[in-house]
């Protein structure tokens, strides 16, 4: 009877080794610093040609500082670029 309680002993593993374990994997499959999901577009105006500097996720109507022409409707997440996107910036 002692033989097959040592048994189960020594095949359970502790929770710091089961904890360890888990921890290992997590960080194996995360990218060191996460990557975000929304940029910063240069928009040009399709009617006077004005670059403009937009969030691509804006809350609100994004128009054109020169001839109030809109840029960006807001659709709740990404916005809808009426414009021409000329660089994404970071």
């Amino acid at each position: 009877m002692q033989e097959m309680q040592s048994n189960r002993l020594q095949t359970r593993h502790t929770p710091s080794q089961t904890r360890s374990r888990s921890v290992k994997s997590n960080m194996v499959k995360k990218e060191p610093i996460p990557k975000p999901g929304s940029n910063f577009l240069k928009v040009k105006c399709t009617k006077c040609g004005n670059e403009q500097v937009v969030f691509d996720r804006a809350a609100v109507q994004v128009k054109c500082n020169v001839c109030e022409d809109v840029l960006l409707e807001t659709q709740g997440g990404k916005a809808k670029i009426k414009g021409e996107v000329t660089q994404v910036l970071g």
